[in-house]
């Protein structure tokens, strides 16, 4: 992503890297939306932790899925049986490098920030009515 803050730079500060993501566009999207709509869902990685997005979220949901079934459903749905192995051996050591320990350091520091967790390892139908009677009880 352009802009973004180093791998390095991340892990070490990581709220100062998050909240040195440039938002304007989504802000301006979420402002056109805003009012008008009884309700906005927003997938946005790093919920509440980003100064500039905290204003405006309600609630905050967190999809917590354990490693062994997050990588595996990547690499299902990324490739094929006709990807080029070196590809599919390329992303395993991406994920063991970088990936891994930011997934690891955002649960460590946007989990805690969340309303409510659901479990990753559940259908996703399961999830969806979830979080459903959620935002219901909220509302």
């Amino acid at each position: 992503m352009p802009g973004a803050p180093s791998f390095d730079f991340f892990k070490e500060n990581p709220l100062v890297a998050i909240n040195q993501y440039d938002l304007s566009a989504l802000i301006n999207d979420f402002d056109h939306a805003y009012g008008k709509f009884p309700l906005i869902l927003l997938d946005f990685p790093f919920g509440r932790t980003h100064h500039t997005l905290n204003p405006f979220i309600d609630q905050a949901c967190y999809v917590q899925t354990p490693f062994d079934i997050a990588f595996p459903r990547y690499i299902q749905r990324e490739f094929t049986p006709q990807s080029n192995p070196q590809e599919i051996f390329d992303w395993c050591q991406t994920y063991i490098q970088f990936v891994h320990p930011l997934v690891a350091l955002h649960e460590k520091i946007v989990l805690p920030s969340c309303d409510m967790v659901l479990d990753g390892t559940k259908p996703p139908e399961q999830n969806a009515l979830q979080l459903l009677q959620f935002i219901q009880a909220k509302s």
